[in-house]
């Protein structure tokens, strides 16, 4: 690993584990990428990406989330937020660390790249602070009725009451991403190959043991608390609406619904709040995990060419996105 691994405290002092990644010539720097990564993974696995940013001038840094990564004080705290008011301690977190960023770096550009899980805390984030950061990108996205939401929710605390909060949910794990595999098989050699269409990615996916794991119950009411935050239609009014925003999604992710529906209501919703620059983007046969695609390159292009597009003051050479890769609406 080439990036630089610190802890910090969260403001319920638990010790939040980053990596940080900069550009050998730190001379050359342009901006800042704050990465929010998915549930059941870690931030090391932006390594790649991140080195990618720093070769064209960005300073990275990304946080395991709390009950991920190396984000534990032991081997049970995988896969729980917090046993109170855990969505809103995570985003907290997110918040700290762009705090940290402000305070090392200034006022340089600040982007948030965030994917999945991390996409619905960044729609969270953007609502509230929106106007701290240049622009930000949701990958792997979706969108959820808050009302179903709110049944789940009393469907967690149902299952904390007789279970308790660590209990490892099988029950609402396989309601959550039971599906996600089915267009797969039969015959599909792992129960993660709607993640990428690669197949080195998803094996790395299943061998990691930082991946993968069941959540306990706690986090699946935390996570109906957050997704029937950002899901409502009243927290697009909340974004600035001159915050640049792109969706980026694979049109076979099943997170985003077929041929990518769900991305497009988040779409929609926005444009409808008033917000003037977003776009959406549907990588053709691509899965969830668009960073880790067949044709991550690509997604590496379109994704820092939509960045520097974004700089406050972008140099001559930059090339506008290719016609090939306007948003689609």
């Amino acid at each position: 690993m080439k990036g630089s691994r610190y802890t910090f405290k969260s403001q319920d002092l638990r010790d939040i584990s980053a990596v940080k990644w900069i550009p050998e010539d730190e001379n050359s720097i342009v901006g800042a990428v704050q990465i929010f990564h998915g549930m059941a993974e870690h931030i090391d696995r932006y390594e790649d990406f991140a080195l990618y940013l720093n070769s064209k001038g960005f300073v990275v840094v990304g946080h395991d989330h709390r009950g991920h990564g190396k984000s534990l004080e032991n081997e049970s705290d995988t896969g729980i937020f917090a046993e109170k008011d855990g969505w809103e301690k995570v985003v907290n977190d997110a918040r700290k660390v762009t705090t940290q960023i402000r305070d090392q770096h200034g006022d340089i550009p600040l982007f948030i790249v965030s994917h999945s899980m991390g996409s619905f805390i960044a729609r969270d984030y953007i609502s509230r602070w929106g106007n701290d950061v240049s622009g930000v990108i949701l990958s792997g996205t979706g969108n959820q009725a808050p009302l179903i939401m709110s049944v789940l929710g009393a469907l967690t605390r149902l299952e904390i009451l007789f279970r308790g909060m660590r209990h490892r949910s099988t029950f609402f794990d396989n309601l959550s991403f039971g599906s996600f595999n089915k267009p797969f098989e039969p015959g599909a050699p792992t129960p993660f190959e709607w993640l990428s269409r690669d197949r080195e990615q998803v094996d790395r996916y299943v061998n990691d043991p930082l991946c993968g794991f069941i959540c306990t119950s706690s986090f699946f009411r935390d996570l109906s608390t957050g997704l029937k935050r950002v899901c409502s239609p009243s927290i697009y009014g909340e974004v600035p609406e001159n915050l640049p925003v792109l969706l980026y999604s694979g049109e076979e992710d099943p997170v985003g619904g077929e041929k990518g529906s769900l991305v497009k209501q988040v779409y929609d919703q926005y444009k409808a709040a008033g917000l003037s620059d977003v776009n959406m983007i549907l990588n053709p046969g691509g899965r969830h995990e668009s960073l880790n695609e067949t044709n991550r390159q690509d997604v590496y292009e379109i994704f820092i060419r939509w960045l520097i597009d974004h700089l406050p003051v972008s140099g001559e050479n930059d090339e506008d996105l290719k016609a090939g890769e306007q948003p689609s609406t």
